[in-house]
């Protein structure tokens, strides 16, 4: 798997990349729409697995849609579904008035009082089902954990009846059990990559590493796609190279230290304290809280490779 948009080929994920393109085909032969969770750790690579989706999609004719949760406009009514159908609100002529009024409340275009979820899901649907008449629909939703809950209300009733419709949802989220909780999509849990394709991903991302400093990222990464891109970004040249001893632990970088800091933040008291307690094991009188941080993110890393997750 690849890490950002543009930057090479997807590698592994073969049983994922199967599951998606299934559910690209038979949407496009009208044997059926389907819905798929991808779930997994954070940099583990659901967005790149979302972005191969929508490539293929593309090549095979479909209208994609997007949305992305943010934890910022988690409180925001119908934010994410705003993003997921403003490209077909020209559309929305062709429903019956009281659907149509109905979209409009929800998504801010008209005044009114705020329709409940039901009528807002049946008007979303019959809004897919419209542009559905022309072409094959894909709508991806990313970040799944952080959408607004009334989003998340609709999207999960258009999960429930898609079956008819040439249409495919990909969702994305974190494995939190609360964002997912009822959510009737069947979840593809996304692990970490095998030894082999990790070797694949990091010999294609950064080909100038020195045996021992690829073996070095490999053992530390333990198989996050993301790690294994953004660790090398932030070593010199010398280490690259091999000629200079690597540091005890390797340098993060502010995108790992962001996405793991948040993530350590939203455990548990008593996940939080194991977490700690397995940090503290390896470190000496003398280390700060940056030796902490990285020896979170390495115990994170290795029960993520393992398939652990704090409670």
């Amino acid at each position: 798997m690849t890490s950002t948009a543009g930057t090479g080929a997807l590698v592994g994920r073969h049983r994922e990349k199967a599951l998606l393109g299934r559910a690209l085909d038979d949407a496009r032969t009208g044997t059926g729409g389907s819905a798929l969770l991808l779930r997994g750790e954070p940099g583990i690579g659901k967005t790149a697995l979302l972005e191969w989706t929508e490539a293929r999609a593309r090549a095979l004719g479909f209208t994609v849609l997007r949305s992305v949760g943010a934890e910022a406009e988690a409180e925001l009514a119908f934010g994410a579904l705003h993003q997921a159908l403003w490209p077909l609100l020209q559309r929305s002529e062709a429903l019956p008035a009281r659907q149509r009024e109905a979209l409009e409340c929800a998504l801010g275009l008209r005044d009114g009082m705020p329709p409940n979820g039901f009528t807002v899901g049946a008007s979303a649907l019959s809004l897919l089902a419209e542009a559905a008449r022309e072409r094959p629909q894909l709508l991806l939703i990313d970040d799944l954990h952080w959408a607004d809950s009334s989003s998340a209300t609709v999207f999960a009733f258009l999960h429930r009846r898609l079956t008819e419709l040439p249409l495919v949802i990909v969702s994305a989220s974190r494995p939190d059990r609360a964002a997912t909780e009822g959510w009737p999509a069947h979840p593809v849990d996304v692990g970490a990559l095998p030894p082999a394709d990790a070797g694949a991903l990091l010999r294609q991302r950064h080909p100038e590493l020195a045996t021992t400093t690829a073996d070095r990222v490999l053992e530390e990464a333990a198989g996050n796609p993301l790690a294994l891109v953004e660790l090398p970004r932030h070593l010199h040249e010398d280490q690259l190279k091999g000629i200079v001893p690597l540091p005890e632990g390797l340098p993060l970088g502010q995108r790992l230290e962001r996405l793991f800091t948040g993530r350590l933040r939203a455990l548990s008291a008593p996940a939080a304290r194991t977490l700690l307690l397995a940090a503290l094991s390896g470190t000496t009188a003398g280390d700060t809280g940056g030796a902490w941080a990285h020896l979170s993110l390495s115990c994170w890393l290795r029960g993520a490779a393992a398939g652990y997750s704090p409670p």
